[in-house]
């Protein structure tokens, strides 16, 4: 831990201090003493910054990060000037009370393992260990929500006793959501928002290894758009993103909590249905979902009719990891599309054009 005293020796309990002028100037004056005392005192034609003490408050001042102080009680009680800006608070508001009644750990929810403990003040945190990279998230007088990472050193009085910490404090907001960004993207389509092939069988894995556990099945579900190309080659591939976010948001509709939406590229997608107790139910969820899908989209002024063809895979009945299973579920799809195309070409009134190819 680190001693607070002055630069001349004698000790200075962390205490309370004014929002402005009154830190600012007890620092200054600290420094000027230090400064004296160690022959550092700047001549009047002596032009060397670090020679004049004034000017570490005015980094302080013009600092996009903060600098913070609290007390044994883990309440602030002093704050730089830009803490005003990076928070959006007034100092006063703040001072006086802790980082666990302003903000909380980010992300939120349970910590991981490995990760930093919380906030000071905050259940669970150890007073006198220091701390850094300590992620926190608090909301602004303005409104916008700020993401913090902060870092701390303990601090002692004379005799020995834990007296409060010192840290420094940024605003790390557009860092954190474009690593935020790049995590989705690495499991996410970035057109639909649906899971990629990666992030399902990571998922499917997982499922796996649950339904071996508790003696259950789980279900892949490889899905085809009928038609899809005509609209493309139709209303341009604009259109065709517009229909694809269409699909995707009916077949999150037909999941429940624990299941998986996915896009495999193009117009194929898969359905992860995690817990499968009752197989013999599948076969009317899938016509439930056909009959959904088959539903009139609306682009514009144009409502688009296209329909799908489901196929279904079953672990461990037809394969134990993701291609096994996807060849499977693809296989009936396909013979499900070739049933439902030969219906179609069945007797037709004369005249009548034969559709095309799905």
């Amino acid at each position: 831990m680190r001693s607070v005293e002055t630069m001349g020796g004698a000790a200075v309990p962390a205490g309370r201090g004014g929002a402005s002028g009154g830190p600012g100037a007890t620092l200054a004056r600290l420094l000027r003493a230090g400064a004296r005392r160690l022959g550092l005192a700047r001549r009047s034609t002596d032009p060397a910054p670090w020679a004049e003490p004034e000017r570490l408050v005015d980094f302080l001042r013009a600092a996009a990060d903060f600098v913070w102080e609290i007390d044994g009680a883990l309440r602030f009680v002093w704050l730089s000037e830009p803490a005003e800006a990076v928070l959006g608070r007034p100092r006063g508001e703040l001072l006086g009370r802790r980082w666990s009644e302003l903000a909380e750990p980010w992300p939120r929810g349970p910590l991981e393992p490995g990760e930093p403990p919380p906030l000071p003040g905050a259940s669970g945190f150890r007073s006198g260990e220091p701390f850094r990279d300590l992620r926190c998230s608090l909301r602004g007088g303005d409104g916008r929500l700020r993401i913090l990472e902060t870092a701390g050193v303990p601090l002692v009085d004379r005799s020995g006793r834990f007296a409060g910490y010192r840290g420094i404090a940024r605003e790390v907001s557009a860092r954190v959501h474009a690593e935020e960004r790049l995590r989705f993207l690495a499991g996410h389509d970035p057109l639909t928002g649906a899971a990629n092939r990666s992030a399902l069988a990571a998922a499917l894995a997982r499922a796996v290894e649950r339904a071996a556990r508790a003696g259950h099945r789980v279900a892949l579900v490889m899905i085809d758009l009928d038609g899809f190309k005509q609209v493309n080659d139709a209303l341009g591939h604009g259109a065709g993103d517009s229909v694809l976010r269409a699909v995707v948001r009916r077949l999150r509709e037909a999941v429940r909590a624990g299941d998986l939406v996915a896009r495999l590229g193009g117009d194929e997608f898969a359905l992860l249905f995690a817990e499968v107790e009752r197989p013999e139910e599948l076969p009317g969820r899938l016509a439930a979902l056909e009959r959904r899908l088959a539903e009139p989209i609306r682009v514009g002024e144009v409502a688009l009719t296209l329909g799908a063809s489901c196929g279904l895979a079953l672990w461990p009945d037809h394969g134990q990891g993701l291609e096994p299973l996807l060849e499977w579920a693809d296989a009936e799809m396909y013979r499900a599309k070739r049933s439902r195309r030969a219906a179609r070409l069945g007797p037709r009134r004369a005249g009548e054009p034969v559709p095309a190819p799905g």
